[in-house]
């Protein structure tokens, strides 16, 4: 082969291989309701499908187009969604989905998500603002996605988590969200098996009392707890027992008065933010284990009482020892 041979063929596999690569379809091939985007797309992804207002006969049209090699997020918008195809995604490496206000009946009547095929992929599971109170769950099983490493099930009609939700849930799972579902009644032993979880997020709900039981038995790895707008008036001595990796705690806009040295001092020192914002904390004698405890955390929240420290920064009546 000459030379000039070699120059031309070089010039035109240089012309024709970023075609190649490209891991989304010609725009004009995808359902006008449906997008492909590979360029700005997270780290663990290589390609990423939208569909908005779509059928699922228009999801179904984008997925054939896609290569079913690439790790695949996938986000489903404003869809009527009702009983989603177990077989939907059967083929494709969805590591990613994404369910946002549509109207979903994916859960059978034994209350197991059945994506067939996503068992040894699915990675995120997101299902928000699309459960209602006439298609909410009893009870929503997600331990045959053996990789789920986070959960999202946020602003649904989810009134009760029962204890056998989580009961079997995969040990990859580290992130649990089920914020603003306007939950009531938490089992006794909602999240006790989650002994992996590294993140908790149950702000926004009605649940009022907690328990130790309810939290991870072995909760070594959790990090970070989100307890805000929940009704608490206090927390059990003994709730955050075991929690050697808590640094970040949020429990604003409760109805907290007292912040107890037995609950609170075994976690103070290793602390990097606690926010008691919205509670109406009396700073009293009860508080005043905190000026002999150090931490170096990042304080937010205020007096609203006794008389006479109404008003003062937390952070400011620790440091100056209530004057």
């Amino acid at each position: 082969m000459t030379t000039k041979t070699c120059t031309v063929l070089l010039l035109f596999l240089g012309l024709i291989l970023p075609a190649l690569s490209d891991k989304c379809p010609d725009p004009d091939r995808l359902p006008s309701t449906c997008q492909c985007e590979e360029d700005f797309v997270e780290d663990d992804v290589d390609v990423e499908i939208s569909c908005s207002g779509s059928s699922i006969q228009e999801l179904r049209d984008a997925l054939r187009l896609m290569d079913k090699n690439s790790r695949l997020e996938v986000q489903l918008d404003d869809m009527i969604l009702g009983t989603l195809p177990a077989d939907i995604f059967n083929g494709w490496n969805v590591v990613k989905l994404d369910i946002s206000h549509c109207e979903l009946d994916t859960l059978k009547s034994q209350g197991r998500l059945d994506l067939q095929g996503l068992e040894d992929k699915l990675e995120v599971l997101v299902i928000t603002a699309s459960l209602s109170e006439e298609n909410g769950p009893n009870e929503i099983i997600v331990n045959h996605f053996r990789r789920l490493r986070e959960l999202d099930l946020s602003f649904n009609a989810i009134e009760e988590i029962h204890d056998n939700w989580f009961s079997v849930a995969p040990p990859s799972l580290t992130h649990l969200t089920l914020s603003n579902n306007g939950i009531v009644k938490l089992g006794d032993r909602a999240f006790e098996n989650l002994n992996n979880l590294e993140f908790l997020g149950l702000h926004g709900n009605r649940f009022g009392a907690i328990k130790r039981s309810m939290l991870p038995k072995y909760a070594i790895r959790l990090e970070e707890l989100e307890f805000d707008n929940n009704d608490f008036t206090s927390v059990p001595d003994d709730l955050f027992t075991g929690m050697a990796a808590l640094k970040e705690l949020s429990l604003r806009t409760n109805r907290i008065t007292h912040l107890q040295e037995q609950a609170f001092k075994p976690i103070w020192g290793q602390l990097g933010v606690f926010d008691v914002r919205g509670n109406p904390l009396e700073c009293d004698s009860t508080t005043e284990w905190m000026f002999r405890a150090k931490t170096d955390a990042y304080i937010l929240g205020r007096c609203e009482g006794p008389r006479g420290r109404e008003g003062m920064d937390l952070k400011d009546f620790i440091q100056n020892r209530g004057q």
